[in-house]
């Protein structure tokens, strides 16, 4: 068997060695790992022996080939795993930042609504403070009105023409000293906000004053004169100038002021 075996190990060596070497195919693996334990009881020539050699070192060369490119093949799955788990993490990190950006803008939407009810409430409030603010003082008549008839009012004295909104109001009061003196005063009852337009208010006496003319340029107190004595002109001529230049002329009779609030003694 052995004597066997060695006669093929040599016809296969003949058979390889014997071919042009640029046709000629190295030994596999398989064929070197038979040929390998008849080497010492055969003497191979020169050309044998030197085309084993290179086989054993090609095929080492080929087993070193086959194993980088299996740690590279490795090595490129891992690289693709890695990129395949940034990808995911990337994506995922990207569906938080976006559930947590609309969480945010939901949640700056809800703040902002609340804001802008608290700020409509507030205007709300303020309105209704400013219509009682523009309305304190005006007279019994304007008491216990609702925010909408106060508005047509408001309305109306903002918009109508000045002269339709002016009234002359007057008071007589007896003089702390008592006596027959009294103290007069007369004013504009008038649109607070509509005060700006008057430059000043003459009031005109009759020919019994010696003052025949009192003029009263303050807007705070509503252009009112006052005076103390015991007579009074039985109809008041009041010129209203404006800053535009033009005149407004009311009549006030305190003739009909007394009969309806006659003098006491």
């Amino acid at each position: 068997m052995e004597e066997t075996a060695l006669l093929e190990i040599k016809r296969l060596i003949k058979s390889h060695v014997g071919v042009n070497e640029e046709a000629r195919e190295y030994f596999t693996e398989r064929q070197l790992m038979y040929i390998e334990p008849y080497l010492d009881k055969f003497k191979a020539n020169p050309e044998e022996q030197n085309w084993i050699d290179k086989s054993e070192k090609f095929r080492e060369e080929q087993k070193a080939l086959e194993v980088k490119k299996a740690l590279m093949e490795s090595s490129k799955k891992r690289n693709e795993r890695r990129r395949w788990i940034a990808v995911i993490v990337s994506i995922l990190l990207i569906s938080m930042a976006f559930v947590l950006y609309k969480s945010m803008e939901s949640k700056q939407k809800e703040i902002s609504s609340l804001q802008q009810k608290l700020d409509d409430q507030l205007k709300l409030d303020q309105t209704k403070e400013l219509l009682t603010l523009v309305m304190r003082g005006r007279g019994p008549e304007y008491k216990n009105l609702t925010d909408e008839e106060i508005e047509r009012i408001i309305y109306k004295e903002r918009t109508y023409p000045l002269d339709s909104l002016i009234e002359i109001k007057a008071s007589v009061s007896p003089s702390n000293k008592g006596g027959t003196n009294r103290n007069y005063t007369m004013w504009l009852d008038m649109p607070s906000f509509r005060k700006d337009e008057i430059k000043e208010v003459q009031y005109n006496f009759c020919r019994d004053f010696i003052d025949k003319l009192r003029i009263s340029k303050d807007p705070t107190s509503s252009f009112s004169i006052g005076y103390l004595g015991y007579g009074y002109c039985p109809t008041m001529k009041i010129d209203i100038i404006r800053f535009q230049g033009d005149t407004i002329t009311r009549y006030f009779s305190f003739e009909k002021y007394f009969e309806k609030n006659p003098l006491t003694d």
